[in-house]
């Protein structure tokens, strides 16, 4: 797992950018909460690309400071589980954006860094070598318990290159983007790796949802086609109305992760199963149709159920 340290730490990334309007004109709107970030990683030696997924939620302090929480997420639904990993704090000093990374393997407490400054005028280089921040950032041992969430090829080229200083930008600028901005560029095309906002939410409003990612918001099952096939499903899920209960069987696949969402993709239920046989109470649920999520190292199976109105 050190190679995997030292790749996020010598992969040099180019942060893409687009331009969300809501985002672009409010300036300083950099996220509180309710956020996720897909970073796009380059294995030079593999040639491949790796994907990684970051959601912020909720708050703490640290030494009388209020972050907010940022996670290592196992999907792109914000709803965080024993399989997210918090991994830092990231908190707002006037046009001043800054992340404390969490204690490393070490127990040794690591220094906030800066992330963005919404008055940089565009001129300004800040030169690091290394980016000291992002290197104590890179020694968590949270990179070390996960998995990328997808893979895609990248076609072979004897030629790259890349840079090995970043710029400190305001997110009005450059579309509320997450981590620093370095550039990696592998070939001519112009190709290189870095990260998006893909969906951002304040308070009840979402200000932004990239296309194809209706699941941040614990919209996905929802969304998502329930399949009727029986072959690769995780486990078997029966509700009797009898006894008003869920029974769960799964054999080889624990521990699995179980979701339940109403209609209106609230999630009502989520807990880990851990034994291949569990007994679920349904008695204080209303009435209504419940969809069910079951996951298991990036499989999932969705069902449902009705319960008779009252």
């Amino acid at each position: 797992m050190k190679t995997h340290l030292l790749k996020l730490f010598v992969c040099i990334f180019l942060l893409q950018g687009y331009a969300p309007t809501a985002l672009a004109n409010e300036g300083d709107a950099f996220p509180k909460s309710d956020a996720i970030w897909v970073i796009h990683l380059f294995d030079v030696d593999q040639w491949k690309g790796e994907q990684y997924v970051y959601g912020l939620l909720g708050d703490t302090i640290v030494n009388d400071m209020e972050y907010q929480k940022l996670y290592l997420l196992n999907d792109t639904i914000l709803t965080i589980d024993s399989r997210d990993i918090y991994v830092g704090g990231i908190r707002q000093d006037g046009t001043k954006v800054y992340i404390k990374p969490a204690d490393n393997k070490n127990q040794e407490e690591l220094d906030e860094f800066l992330m963005f400054d919404f008055n940089w005028d565009g001129t300004e280089l800040i030169i690091k070598k290394p980016p000291m921040g992002w290197y104590n950032f890179a020694k968590q041992p949270t990179f070390e318990n996960v998995a990328p969430i997808e893979y895609w090829d990248i076609d072979y080229s004897d030629f790259y290159y890349y840079y090995y200083y970043y710029l400190v930008e305001g997110t009005g600028a450059t579309s509320g983007l997450f981590f620093m901005p370095f550039e990696f560029i592998l070939d001519n095309s112009g190709r290189g790796q870095g990260g998006r906002l893909i969906c951002m939410k304040q308070g009840d409003e979402i200000k932004y949802l990239s296309e194809g990612c209706a699941s941040c918001f614990e919209t996905e099952p929802i969304s998502s086609s329930i399949s009727e096939s029986k072959k690769d499903n995780i486990a078997h899920v029966l509700y009797t109305p009898a006894n008003d209960a869920v029974q769960i069987n799964i054999e080889s696949k624990i521990p699995a992760l179980f979701q339940l969402y109403d209609v209106n993709g609230r999630q009502v239920m989520d807990f880990e199963l851990n034994e291949t046989t569990t007994t679920v109470n349904a008695y204080n649920l209303p009435g209504g149709v419940y969809i069910y999520r079951i996951s298991n190292i990036g499989t999932h199976q969705y069902g449902k159920f009705i319960k008779k109105m009252i």
